[in-house]
């Protein structure tokens, strides 16, 4: 008798010890699901085809893309999609896929290199040993959406000669608009900024295509 009440308390024993093992993995598995559904989804910049300018005579032949400057509200580990009436809007499960002064930067030197055919076009963290003969740089202080759903890059872009190239520097301001409203998603936004990343490029090559270096 003894016995049999001994053998029943260590079989009801081992029996919850199952279930509070099995419970154990059920929620640790609940936890990792929940975990992976948190996890952002990331979103770039494609570069656009644009007006395209031949490289002529003594043209400029390598041009460096400085790392824009972005403002903080902006370079965030959350997308940005707007920032009107007081009050920031952001996407928590949406994100750039690199630090955003750096994805500018990629994407305004992908572009530039398809509207400067024959040139040498690199970022200023691109291992690339030429030295550059002009220098393309962008200060940013709007890429969202604004008024309406538009979205908007705002800033200035600077242009200016280097080592024996001839011309002065010029700064110019940026105010772009998308021609369509956006719906506040990031797939669209991105795909919107990405238009507009190419309209600034358009200004910029078109510049840098009237540079030259003396014979």
């Amino acid at each position: 008798m003894v016995f049999s009440l001994k053998f029943s308390s260590l079989k009801r024993c081992y029996n919850q010890g199952r279930f509070a093992l099995g419970c154990s993995v059920v929620m640790g598995c609940l936890a990792l699901v929940g975990c992976s559904n948190n996890s952002p989804t990331y979103y770039t910049l494609m570069h656009q085809k644009g007006p395209s300018y031949p490289a002529s005579l003594g043209a400029v032949q390598t041009v460096k893309v400085l790392l824009p400057s972005v403002p903080e509200q902006l370079d965030r580990d959350t997308m940005v999609l707007s920032g009107q009436s007081y009050r920031m809007v952001m996407d928590d499960g949406a994100t750039w896929s690199e630090p955003l002064s750096t994805l500018i930067g990629h994407t305004l030197s992908a572009n530039l290199g398809q509207r400067l055919p024959g040139r040498i076009v690199f970022s200023q963290n691109d291992a690339v040993a030429a030295s550059p003969q002009a220098y393309v740089s962008l200060s940013i202080t709007r890429f969202d959406l604004g008024e309406g759903r538009h979205a908007v890059i705002d800033g200035i872009l600077s242009i200016k000669p280097g080592g024996e190239a001839t011309g002065t520097a010029q700064s110019f301001p940026v105010h772009w608009v998308s021609p369509q409203s956006v719906s506040q998603r990031p797939q669209a936004l991105a795909e919107a900024l990405s238009e507009g990343v190419g309209s600034v490029a358009d200004q910029a090559a078109q510049v840098l295509s009237g540079m030259h270096v003396p014979a």
